[in-house]
């Protein structure tokens, strides 16, 4: 359920820029002079090198950043420290401090529901195996 769109020349305007819809996890090399950023529904990220997890899918409330490495801009004025997350709803972000493994088991095809409520479980699950859940 995630897709990233780029222009053909991904350097535009001195600028590396991508589009995400879904979850992405990206390990960016650094170029001061070409910042990377990364365009969601809800959140512009900054980043000139790092290790982050956006999950941006469009049938959930919120989009949220989670900062591994390095250090990330959200909507050109928060800034994440690693192990934290930035979670963007109804035009505010708030800052959170988040256990990175959980948030990233995906990339090793896992599943943590620890303190998830059972919407978000519910669709992570449908994700994953590409199926309906209906409770």
């Amino acid at each position: 359920s995630s897709s990233l769109t780029y222009a053909t020349a991904l350097k535009t305007q001195g600028k590396r820029m991508v589009k995400l819809s879904g979850e992405g996890y990206f390990e960016i090399a650094k170029d001061s002079k070409h910042p990377f950023i990364v365009e969601t529904r809800m959140q512009e990220i900054k980043v000139l090198g790092t290790h982050f997890n956006v999950n941006a899918y469009t049938n959930e409330e919120h989009v949220k950043t989670t900062l591994l490495e390095g250090s990330v801009q959200i909507n050109k004025q928060t800034f994440l420290v690693p192990g934290e997350q930035a979670i963007s709803k109804n035009g505010q972000t708030s800052i959170v401090l988040v256990d990175t493994k959980m948030e990233t088991a995906w990339i090793n095809g896992q599943f943590i529901f620890n303190s998830k409520d059972v919407e978000s479980s519910r669709n992570m699950i449908a994700r994953g195996y590409d199926v309906e859940v209906v409770s």
